[in-house]
């Protein structure tokens, strides 16, 4: 069996990625970082499996249709599943991409570009990305273990690399069942039927 890789929010070819992500000045050095790794770890071809690795992209992949055409030339299959930054035509994405989904399933996971709202869940866990370093978090604080963040970011504070794979989600998976993750800024669904203790 091909291994498969996660990756959302690479922003590739974004001018301004070195006001966001962090150890990043230029455009360039986003692209270094993130293709480096990918043609280092992913393969078109398993010497003993004869397969290609399989790359889910969630999202914010390519700012511009020149940065689609480099993630084409980078190895193994890729599948997008559709961010809000994702301003290529679909005809040139799906130059690059085997399949272009708005959200994906796949055994106990939604991917998504966005995170789910918990009420959507399902009993699923959620893979996804758009909120970069930040993290979904249950109603005392603690980061959300349904919710598995995979923005270049996210994964760059705890892995140290951007992307990552089935092994690798897997430990992240424990590690968020046991704190083990890093504090991230905490994003909330708030219930709109809860009353506020503050305020009239």
């Amino acid at each position: 069996m091909a291994n498969f890789w996660l990756i959302a929010d690479a922003h590739i070819d974004h001018r301004a990625i070195g006001m966001y992500r962090k150890g990043v000045v230029l455009p360039e050095d986003n692209n270094k970082l993130i293709f480096d790794f990918w043609k280092n770890h992913v393969t078109d071809r398993h010497k003993t499996l004869h397969r290609r690795d399989v790359v889910y992209c969630l999202g914010d992949m390519a700012f511009t249709p020149s940065a689609n055409r480099l993630i084409q030339g980078m190895p193994g299959r890729k599948f997008l599943v559709r961010g809000n930054h994702d301003y290529v035509d679909s005809s040139d994405l799906l130059e690059v991409y085997e399949q272009i989904h708005g959200l994906l399933s796949k055994k106990s996971y939604w991917m998504s570009h966005a995170p789910v709202h918990p009420a959507e869940l399902y009993q699923r866990k959620n893979i996804h990305g758009h909120v970069h370093e930040k993290s979904i978090t249950t109603e005392d604080g603690k980061l959300d273990p349904r919710y598995l963040n995979v923005s270049v970011d996210a994964l760059m504070s705890h892995f140290g690399k951007p992307m990552i794979d089935i092994c690798d989600l897997r430990n992240y998976e424990q590690d968020l069942l046991d704190g083990k993750v890093k504090k991230m800024e905490h994003v909330s669904y708030t219930n709109p039927n809860k009353k506020s203790n503050g305020g009239a």
